[in-house]
Parts: C-alpha cells; structure tokens; sequence
C-alpha cells in the first residue's frame, strides 16, 4: 500500500525528498510515474 506518501509508506523516502526539493528556492520539476511495469500493457 503506498499509503499516499506518508513516512512509513513504500514511497516514503521519495516523498521527504519531494519535501526538502519543495522548501528549497530551487527552480524544480517533480515527475511522479503512475505506474512501472514490465507488462505489455496501457493502464
């Protein structure tokens, strides 16, 4: 379960970084995939 990017998620890490990006006077752009499979697939 991704839990919606909270600390203890699977993407948890990810989204600390997105926090320190976001708070930095940085000119950024944060891409987050939907999905990643190796399938032949179209969701």
């Amino acid at each position: 379960m991704l839990r919606k990017g909270g600390k203890n998620s699977y993407l948890g890490t990810y989204r600390a970084a997105a926090d320190v990006i976001e708070q930095s006077d940085l000119d950024y752009t944060i891409i987050c995939p939907a999905w990643l499979t190796n399938k032949d697939e179209v969701i």
